[in-house]
């Protein structure tokens, strides 16, 4: 049997459906996106697998909403897709070869496999995509002592997202029945007689509802170790892949799925064809190779992290790889050609708590920071969680010198604090807001930016101003440099010098010398302090504050300070283009495609949308 799945229609675009759905998910660990123009839907659909419970929803993202198993109402809930309870998803990649053809291939973290889950399976002649329903096997009876029992089972009914290809015992232990999956395990509601079969297994999930694999009604009296057998089929496979999968990744031509195994202690990358789920390819790459996290580049190279070895791979189009050396192994990876043609690589190193830009033309790691002697990265304020490419340029809320909005593309940065940070597609700073990294004016007459304890002291030491307003203290220009905290510099007598410490930055190793420009441990800040005719007196302190003036998502859309959304623990984020609905809405110009980024919250259980221009939680699952 088949369904067929409505056509995402522009009359469905613009119906806000931001609303939380209580139980969508529980700990969502995974994500896919199908992109536009893949000929079986007319907008981006989204793919969301839970860790726990085997479910993967999906989501019609211009839509805001689930995507509809109904065909007369595009905003209804969809069944989803099952993979069995007992299942651990790890990682999500999607294939679509061909308009009416889209299947999932999933991690199971569970019990070591590569799934292949099909999704749609053609389309009906008003164009719209068939699903394929699950099916059931004749339940058969098993008397195990012969003593002559006959119940039965009735009304049987096979959920569509609930059920998933396994097979089925319902025993009786001589005082309840009890349904246990081959890859669902034991379900933890036991069978009423007499009831149809139902289910609540949400109680930790807001309460929401969630229907069995399969509902029936048993009648008949039985001894301890009768059982019924049968299966249920809703076409998923599973693919043996030498080890279990950890990363999956594929190709932007949906040729070659790219997955890393672990078995034996060891990681391996393998190239495997979708089409059948034969592994085409094992990437050579030396013993003590450890690859990690995956992306491909728009022109077929993919990009594999170590977690070993001190660099990171590119694998051309016939297995060949290439290792970049670093000066540290790395976690996470992600391609970005700029609007101006260079090939960059993002990376962030196993302490995770920074990111890094390396130009693959030059061949080398680019310097972040000008203030700074070397190359460097951006260091981070929290865990860094993942990255991704938004391929899509958007405008940026900075400006430049002549007061003209910037754009371009940048990589999606999501961090443990619950933010959603983007790098610049060529500097590898961070996407800066209005006004970006900055002291915080203190008077608004002056419009100075440090406060003392010494008042207005005779000839007392002071800072340099900077000729164009009241600032005295200037701020790396670079987003991600500078944190928003407060600095203290304080004058220590026997060290003739000001020490200088930062609530966040910390006491700074470096000590600023009167008459001499400082720049801190990182190169956040520098000043100048002018000595005075009025030697400086111990304890004297100049205190200011500053602002990292940087672009994030944080769940705060109405700018209240308080969060709406929370985007807690959030994994790695997928970046996505949405053409402009043809039924224009406010936030919709004609014309111009929008760069959006999908991410998971897994510690609160739900999904969101994120606007990479303004930085905007859309909607939320």
């Amino acid at each position: 049997m088949s369904r067929s799945l409505p056509l995402l229609l522009a009359l469905a675009i613009g119906c806000n459906q931001a609303q939380r759905t209580p139980g969508a998910f529980d700990t969502p660990s995974a994500l896919a996106v199908l992109e536009e123009g893949n000929g079986t839907f007319t907008e981006p659909v989204g793919y969301a697998a839970n860790l726990d419970g085997g479910r993967i929803a999906v989501m019609a993202l211009t839509s805001e909403s689930f995507l509809a198993d109904d065909p007369d109402s595009v905003l209804s809930r969809s069944s989803g897709l099952a993979t069995g309870e007992g299942r651990r998803i790890g990682e999500l990649a999607v294939y679509a070869p061909a308009a009416g053809e889209v299947t999932l291939f999933a991690a199971d973290k569970a019990y070591g496999t590569l799934l292949r889950v099909p999704h749609v399976s053609g389309l009906d002649a008003s164009g719209a995509p068939i699903e394929t329903d699950a099916t059931i096997s004749t339940p058969v009876f098993i008397d195990t002592d012969d003593s002559g029992d006959s119940p039965t089972l009735s009304d049987i009914v096979v959920y569509q997202g609930a059920a998933a290809t396994e097979d089925w015992v319902v025993q009786y232990d001589g005082s309840d029945w009890w349904m246990q999956g081959s890859r669902s395990g034991r379900l933890s509601v036991p069978v009423t007689p007499g009831e149809a079969y139902t289910w609540d297994r949400a109680t930790d999930l807001d309460g929401a509802r969630h229907k069995p694999p399969v509902s029936f009604v048993l009648d008949g009296t039985a001894t301890a170790g009768d059982e019924f057998r049968f299966s249920t089929d809703n076409g998923l496979t599973e693919i043996d892949v030498g080890g279990t999968p950890l990363h999956l990744a594929m190709a932007p031509d949906m040729s070659a799925l790219a997955v890393v195994t672990s078995a034996g202690g060891l990681t391996r990358l393998k190239l495997v064809d979708p089409a059948d789920g034969t592994v085409s390819t094992v990437v050579d790459m030396p013993g003590d190779a450890s690859p990690g996290r995956l992306a491909w580049s728009p022109s077929g190279t993919l990009y594999a992290a170590d977690n070993l070895r001190s660099s990171f791979w590119s694998v051309d189009a016939n297995g060949a790889a290439t290792e970049h050396v670093l000066p540290w192994p790395v976690i996470d990876v992600a391609y970005l050609e700029s609007t101006a043609g260079e090939n960059l690589v993002y990376l962030v190193p196993t302490a995770a708590t920074s990111v890094w830009l390396y130009d693959l033309d030059a061949g080398e790691l680019r310097d972040a920071n000008a203030w700074m002697p070397g190359v460097q990265g951006i260091q981070t304020q929290a865990q860094v969680r993942g990255i991704g490419a938004i391929h899509t340029p958007f405008t940026w809320p900075e400006e430049d010198d002549d007061g003209v909005a910037l754009s371009g593309k940048a990589v999606a940065v999501s961090l443990s604090n619950g933010y959603v940070q983007m790098v610049e597609e060529s500097t590898g700073c961070f996407v800066r807001s209005f006004g970006g990294p900055r002291t915080q004016v203190v008077s608004q007459i002056s419009g100075g930016d440090i406060e003392t304890n010494f008042g207005s002291v005779p000839g007392a030491a002071a800072m340099q101003g900077n000729g164009t307003n009241g600032r005295v203290v200037q701020v790396n220009p670079c987003g991600g440099i500078a944190w928003g905290e407060t600095w203290r510099v304080r004058y220590d007598q026997a060290r003739q010098a000001w020490t200088v410490e930062g609530t966040l930055s910390g006491l700074q190793e470096a000590v600023a010398y009167e008459g001499e420009r400082y720049v801190s441990d990182r190169g956040q800040i520098s000043f100048l302090i002018l000595s005075g005719s009025t030697p400086s007196v111990d304890g004297w302190q100049f205190t200011f504050q500053v602002r990292d003036g940087l672009h994030r998502a944080d769940g705060d859309n109405d700018l209240d300070g308080r969060v709406d959304i929370p985007l807690d623990l959030p994994g790695r984020p997928i970046g996505y283009k949405a053409t402009p609905p043809a039924n224009l809405t406010e936030e919709w110009e004609e014309g111009v495609d929008r760069a959006f980024i999908l991410v998971a919250a897994e510690s609160a259980d739900l999904v969101g949308r994120i606007d990479a221009r303004y930085g905007d939680v859309v909607p939320w699952w």
